[in-house]
């Protein structure tokens, strides 16, 4: 594609003049296409990884915040034993959501790297054209 640097149209490569404002645009050279064209189910694979990452290590200290809070409930003097086994309940289950969002962010972590590695691989590839 060549872009007028007149009117900034898009244009064919073998056009001559541009079909928006009719200038003359043979001595434009012809735009490499974009990066993230070529690469772009990569970048999309350590985007969405970045954000399993992200998203799975706030999961985790939002649910380690009530961890501890469970585990400060079951401190309170003058709770019945039912109580106490209600808070330990809610803090293994928060204590088994740390561990899922944990691992969420290890594949997040994995995503990323296999988008990177795929990324160089097809880098490298064009590069020895």
């Amino acid at each position: 594609m060549k872009k007028c640097p007149y009117c900034k149209t898009l244009n064919n490569d073998e056009q001559e003049t541009c079909v928006n404002c009719l200038h003359d645009i043979t001595e434009v050279s012809v735009m490499a296409p974009p990066l993230s064209k070529k690469f772009s189910a990569q970048i999309t694979i350590m985007i969405f990884g970045l954000i399993m990452l992200v998203g799975g290590i706030a999961a985790f200290f939002s649910q380690r915040d009530v961890y501890y809070n469970y585990l400060d409930l079951m401190k309170i003097p003058d709770l019945t034993s039912q109580q106490v086994a209600k808070f330990q309940e809610l803090a293994n289950q928060a204590s088994f959501e740390m561990t899922a969002m944990l691992i969420i962010s290890i594949v997040g972590v994995a995503t990323f790297i296999a988008g990177a590695v795929f990324l160089a691989i097809k880098y490298f590839k064009q590069q020895s054209k």
